[in-house]
């Protein structure tokens, strides 16, 4: 009997070492994984190993020495002198709860721990300036802060985390890759800092809960499909610092009601307000020359385009496609009036009318008589001058036209 016992003891003592194991995972950074209360504690100083995921006979993994205990780790602990988290170095830990990272790490690395589904906060310290792609996609979290430190967040970095619902910018922050929020389903409000020149490309991507979003004047840059699909939105302030808005950027906005295009846009491209169907109006201003394929398609509910351009602007046949072009009214300057009436695609609005004095909002010249004053002249630069000046005056808080 005693002897069993022995053998039995001796047959689970390889057991019992491997539910507690150590090892590195960086020159001079050690990882412990403790079974009793399931954690991964990582110690030392410098950098943390990057590592790869893997697929062999179509089943994924991780380099990382400790991907074999990914079901059983729920937290994990990286102490003071730490200074970055490697790539793919806690990605798909199904069961991880939480995670301490301290203030000396300064790099969230590719995919650290993306596909944590069971992640639903995070603290990130004030010492991180960059996070990097796809650094925490498919994850719980709920929120998200970001400390001053942070100046950069990766493309994908935060990609279908659907239960992400509110996120807090920090205004050091330069770039936000593209796709970062993309497919965050909860995500309600947006403030951007003024911090950014460029939304990038497809950045809030499918975020139907988003509805209210704040652009501020440094953004000079929307790129393309940046809000495709954002259905609740139902209308947004661009500055007019933006210049260009790219391909689709508002495509299947389907709460859109109206919206104002700034006067230093140039080109509505291709798709840009495709499937927006309760789009009522739209401004499109002096400075547009260009308007792409498929521009207003399937803007059912669109009634009124005002359309403030002389030159009538260059337009693909296929711009207006679904609209209802016999109810829908075209208002354009009546100094061009004749030219979109006469030029296709344009001429197949069944009415088109003049811009009004308030819809233009310019006055008709009307020069002081004597003894009269103009209490003050700007030009559009927002620069005071003594006389009026050929082309657009600002005149006593009034545009004024002069030929």
């Amino acid at each position: 009997m005693r002897k069993q016992f022995l053998f039995a003891i001796l047959m689970l003592m390889p057991m019992m070492a491997m539910a507690d194991d150590s090892g590195t995972c960086g020159d001079n950074l050690t990882w412990t994984y403790t079974e009793a209360t399931k954690t991964l504690r990582i110690t030392g100083t410098g950098a943390m190993e990057d590592y790869q995921w893997l697929r062999e006979d179509a089943a994924p993994f991780s380099d990382s020495p400790w991907f074999k205990y990914r079901d059983g780790i729920t937290h994990v602990i990286i102490e003071s002198g730490v200074t970055s988290i490697g790539a793919c170095a806690f990605q798909a830990h199904d069961y991880l709860q939480s995670v301490d990272i301290p203030n000396t790490v300064l790099v969230i690395g590719r995919s650290a721990f993306s596909g944590c589904n069971n992640l639903s906060s995070i603290t990130i310290p004030n010492s991180v300036t960059s996070i990097e792609r796809n650094a925490f996609s498919q994850c719980a979290l709920t929120s998200i802060e970001f400390p001053n430190g942070v100046t950069s967040i990766g493309e994908r970095a935060f990609e279908q985390c659907k239960e992400l619902q509110s996120v807090e910018f920090s205004n050091s922050m330069t770039n936000i890759g593209e796709r970062a929020f993309s497919g965050c389903e909860k995500l309600q409000s947006i403030e951007i800092p003024s911090s950014i020149t460029t939304l990038a490309n497809h950045i809030f991507y499918n975020c139907p809960s988003l509805s209210s979003v704040k652009i501020p004047n440094s953004v000079t840059t929307i790129g393309a499909s940046a809000f495709n699909r954002c259905t609740s939105l139902e209308s947004i302030e661009i500055p007019n610092s933006v210049t260009e808005i790219m391909v689709g950027a508002f495509s299947g906005c389907s709460g859109l009601v109206s919206i104002i295009i700034p006067n230093r846009v140039t080109s509505i491209g291709a798709g840009m307000f495709y499937g927006c169907k309760s789009l009522i109006s739209i401004e499109i201003p002096s400075s547009v020359v260009s308007i792409g394929e498929n521009a207003f398609t399937f803007c059912t509910g669109l009634h009124d385009i005002y359309c403030y351009a002389e030159h009538v602007p260059e337009i693909d046949n296929a711009a207006f496609v679904s609209v209802n072009l016999e109810n829908a009214i075209l208002h354009v300057p009546a100094s061009a009036l004749d030219a979109y009436t006469t030029t296709a695609p344009w001429s197949n609005f069944s009415n088109i009318v003049a811009l009004t004095e308030e819809e233009t909002g310019i006055s008709p010249l009307r020069l002081p008589l004597n003894g009269e004053k103009c209490n003050a002249i700007y030009n559009l630069q927002g620069q005071r001058i003594k006389t009026l000046q050929k082309g657009l005056n600002i005149v006593d808080g009034k545009k004024v036209m002069v030929k």
